[in-house]
C-alpha cells in the first residue's frame, strides 16, 4: 500500500491547525476531549494544533472531522465561509437525501419570494 502525503503544502499544517482550533472553540472542546471523542491518541490533536506533525494521516483528520461534525475539506481549506455557513453545511450533510431535497425546494421557494 502506498502512503499518500496529505499535507504536501507547507501552509496546509497552519490551515488545519487554525480550522481545528476554531471548531474546537466553537464547541468548547479541549484537546483531550476532542481526542477522546475522535478516538485518536492523546497527542494527535496537540501535535496538529502545534504543527508538530507536518503530515497528519488522512484517517486521523477524518476522525477529527467526524467528531466535530464537519467535512474533512472544512478542516483542510482556508475558506471564506462564515460560521453560519459552516453550520448550515454540517446540518445539511446529516440530513437524509429526501430531507435534503425538501430543504432545497424550500430554500429555492424562499429565495424566489425575496
Amino acid at each position: 500500500m502506498v502512503k499518500t502525503n496529505v499535507m504536501e503544502q507547507p501552509d496546509m499544517s497552519a490551515i488545519l491547525a487554525t480550522n481545528l482550533r476554531a471548531q474546537m472553540e466553537r464547541r468548547s472542546l479541549s484537546m483531550a476531549q476532542l481526542s477522546r471523542k475522535a478516538g485518536t491518541n492523546d497527542t494527535a490533536v496537540y501535535d496538529i494544533l502545534k504543527q508538530r506533525t507536518r503530515s497528519p494521516k488522512l484517517d486521523t483528520i477524518a476522525k477529527l472531522a467526524d467528531a466535530l461534525e464537519v467535512r474533512v475539506i472544512d478542516l483542510l481549506t482556508s475558506g471564506d465561509r462564515s460560521a453560519a455557513e459552516q453550520e448550515i453545511l454540517a446540518i445539511f450533510e446529516r440530513l437524509s437525501p429526501q430531507d435534503q431535497q425538501r430543504l432545497l425546494l424550500t430554500a429555492r421557494a424562499w429565495k424566489s419570494t425575496s
